[in-house]
């Protein structure tokens, strides 16, 4: 099935559904999602089922039983916000539509279950069992369905009245009421062989809406669905779908810049929160929030014209693949991309190498090292002296080292290893292996490879040093303020990314 639409340079274009159910086209709000799924169904007539955003979603206590066909052809009634009372069946009413046909819609379903029952009804009634040749009432279908979502909840008629188990139906939530609409129009449409959904996510529970949507896929075999979203977790966890992202939009004419989402060695997921961000500027950084780093609550404060993004293996070695993918795979979603990991024991020329890729390093060996900076303990500890050689007593004590607060050893390490590589012309798989015989500061004569010593910078004991989650409460609270002397001194010794924008 193809898709017709006009891009910015008003030549046609086909977005194409191809093998997949289903195409998910991602939009930043006023980007005209809307605008694209009136123009298909205006295109498409009968063939397309179109559901606007804005439903409303009241239903009456009571329902007025009249024929089915009656009831049908009252399907799709829509007015305008600020003209009550304006109903029609045309569905390009522009921006200020609203769909109003909940009452026509469960009327509809209770006239259909009403007629299959009369017809199968009796046989039913007095062998209590359903035969191949007895119909599923359209009530059923979509009853059977919400059950499938709302586990333990059963949706009846009971005298001409909907309920939920023993609840009248006014007394249910906006997002069962939504369900339950949603299931039925899908349900109630026998010509539409695309479904068009404007917000599928609407009152809708995260952890309920891919389901309700593959039940309904399943359902409706037979049709292909688009969906209109800016909801970035059923963007990246719908099945058996392909994804695209309007990038611009011209509202006078109605065209648009479409572009599919393609795969960049990176997660998904990234992906779909890229798109979904309003900033052009994104940050990767280290740190998983599920494994407790929280290197990002620091970098989002100091860098505020970022969005700033931990990746989720909390590896530097990702935050570089994937600041490079996106780089040079020509798909950029309109951002630019930035890296900050930390330095490790890289020296000074491959940090300036990496900057001119967007990849930042921070002043000290591992992000713990901030909060351990001098200048830090001297904001902290201002007030007491006594309270400041505590402290630092307390991290050489840990340590065993004079020089820990600023990791000036990185270098000199980095280059004792580099030298000892071309001497021993060790490859790759050897290189974890290597030991080095270099007097530090802070460990003499000690026989140590380089994953050992990186190890025991990044050892998770500096948590246990004296006074350390206190500071760094005390820089999360601080550092909000722009004002304040610790944001100031945090900014002082942090990269510049800025000046290396492109």
């Amino acid at each position: 099935m193809k898709i017709k639409y006009s891009n910015l340079q008003n030549v046609e274009e086909n977005l194409e559904i191809g093998d997949c159910k289903s195409i998910i086209i991602l939009a930043a709000n006023g980007l005209g999602k809307s605008s694209l799924g009136r123009k298909i169904k205006n295109d498409l007539g009968d063939k397309c089922l179109r559901i606007p955003s804005q439903k409303d979603l009241f239903i009456p206590k009571t329902f007025t039983i009249i024929d089915e066909d009656s009831s049908t052809k009252s399907l799709g009634k829509t007015r305008t916000i600020n003209g009550k009372g304006n109903f029609t069946n045309n569905s390009a009413q522009g921006n200020n539509e609203m769909i109003d046909d909940f009452n026509e819609v469960i009327t509809t379903l209770i006239s259909n279950h009403m007629s299959v029952f009369a017809n199968f009804g009796e046989k039913v009634k007095n062998t209590g069992i359903k035969d191949e040749g007895t119909p599923e009432s359209r009530f059923e279908k979509v009853s059977n369905i919400f059950s499938k979502v709302f586990s333990g909840y059963i949706l009846k008629i009971d005298k001409q009245k909907l309920k939920i188990n023993d609840y009248e139906i006014d007394d249910i939530s906006d997002g069962e009421r939504s369900a339950i609409y949603l299931i039925s129009k899908c349900v109630l449409d026998d010509n539409a062989e695309l479904i068009i959904v404007d917000e599928p996510e609407s009152h809708l529970n995260s952890a309920l809406l891919n389901e309700l949507w593959d039940l309904i896929e399943e359902e409706k075999r037979d049709a292909k669905f688009i969906y209109l979203t800016h909801n970035l977790e059923f963007a990246d966890y719908k099945n058996n779908t392909e994804r695209y992202w309007i990038k611009d939009f011209d509202y006078k004419d109605k065209k648009w810049d479409i572009e599919k989402i393609e795969s960049v060695e990176i997660p998904n997921d990234l992906i779909i929160r890229i798109i979904g961000v309003k900033k052009k500027k994104i940050l990767f950084c280290e740190g998983n929030s599920e494994t407790g780093t929280r290197d990002y609550e620091l970098y989002r404060h100091l860098y505020p014209d970022f969005t700033v993004i931990p990746v989720t293996s909390g590896s530097c070695f990702d935050v570089i693949k994937y600041v490079k993918a996106l780089k040079v795979s020509g798909q950029v979603y309109n951002k630019e991309y930035f890296g900050l990991v930390d330095r490790d024991f890289r020296d000074d020329e491959s940090v300036l190498e990496e900057e001119r890729n967007g990849i930042f390093s921070l002043p000290t060996a591992i992000y713990e090292g901030l909060f351990l900076r001098e200048e830090i303990i001297n904001l902290f500890t201002k007030n007491s002296l006594v309270e400041k050689e505590k402290f630092i007593s307390s991290v050489r004590g840990k340590y065993n080292s004079n020089e820990f607060l600023n990791a000036r050893n990185r270098d000199k390490i980095q280059k004792e290893t580099n030298k000892k590589r071309k001497e021993l012309k060790a490859s790759t798989a050897q290189e974890s292996r290597m030991t080095i015989e270099i007097n530090l500061d802070w460990v003499i004569n000690e026989n140590l490879n380089l994953n050992e010593m990186l190890k025991l910078l990044k050892n998770k004991d500096i948590k246990s040093v004296y006074q350390y989650s206190e500071i760094v409460d005390f820089v999360k609270k601080e550092i909000v303020n722009k004002n304040s002397e610790i944001y100031k001194q945090m900014k002082e010794f942090m990269p510049d990314i800025k000046k290396y924008e492109v």
